[in-house]
């Protein structure tokens, strides 16, 4: 079996189905976890507004330490 590579863009896919029909897709992992911190980031975005707009302070703190704990490496994180 054949393996093609690529990130997430539709062009590549649409083209390796094309020229590859026998192949397997994968999408490498820097695109997919790339990807999945975008959507975090998109998701924390739109709650820093709501709780800032409300003047929800508390929120807001507890937004920025749930998302330093997110970010950082485990074996970086204070115990």
């Amino acid at each position: 079996m054949k393996y093609f590579c690529c990130d997430m863009s539709n062009g590549f896919v649409s083209v390796s189905r094309k020229n590859f029909p026998n192949a397997r897709i994968y999408i490498d992992p820097f695109h997919v976890v790339k990807r999945l911190g975008d959507m975090v980031d998109d998701v924390r975005l739109r709650y820093r507004h709501q709780f800032q707009d409300a003047g929800d302070t508390e929120s807001l703190k507890k937004l920025k330490g749930i998302m330093r704990l997110l970010k950082t490496r485990e074996d970086n994180q204070v115990k």
